[in-house]
């Protein structure tokens, strides 16, 4: 599996720059990296239901209040995004039925689990074509500042959309194999 390092520097190539030796290097290309990570890695994550980036939690509620709902839930700290909301009987709350504010979750249910998107601090996690497709990212979003060259910009998004639509049919070939396996056997056991 790749560094951190190593991965900036892929990113760092595809801009024609000088690689890096650490991300807190006193230089450019080191503080363009640290600061485009956090959020690049945020913005691929929020692309897909990544299988290997979900968890399930079920809320706290929290001492804020509602003008619309009757309760109010706070987010975890690593959400990216909702996949699905259930209430205490493991039925998914239509969205016309909550709504995200700030970091709360507003709803008339009183007990709630949030089925989401985490952010993921361990790149050791991160699959492959992922990797891939998060070093076009963080590429593009360095690009301006590092190089001032939009058409390589622009081409750099080509390239991500395309590593991205990649990297989402693989984990959706992954998650059906694994259901597939499940219902076949069931299917077998019948």
């Amino acid at each position: 599996m790749a560094s951190q390092v190593e991965i900036c520097n892929l990113a760092l190539q595809r801009l024609g720059k000088t690689s890096i030796t650490s991300i807190t290097s006193n230089n450019e290309n080191a503080r363009q990296c640290n600061t485009n990570w956090e959020t690049s890695v945020q913005e691929v994550l929020s692309e897909s239901n990544w299988s290997w980036a979900t968890k399930t939690e079920t809320l706290a509620l929290t001492t804020d209040e509602s003008l619309d709902f009757d309760y109010c839930y706070q987010l975890p700290t690593d959400f990216i995004k909702i996949i699905k909301l259930y209430d205490s009987d493991k039925n998914i709350i239509d969205k016309e039925y909550y709504q995200v504010i700030s970091r709360n979750i507003e709803t008339d249910y009183e007990t709630v689990t949030l089925k989401y998107i985490y952010y993921i601090e361990n790149i050791a996690y991160f699959p492959p074509l992922f990797v891939k497709a998060f070093i076009l990212k963080l590429a593009h979003n360095m690009c301006n500042l590092l190089t001032s060259n939009t058409g390589l910009q622009d081409r750099l998004l080509i390239e991500y959309k395309d590593a991205l639509s990649d990297a989402i049919l693989s984990d959706r070939k992954q998650r059906k194999n694994i259901f597939g396996k499940q219902s076949g056997s069931w299917i077998l056991s019948r």
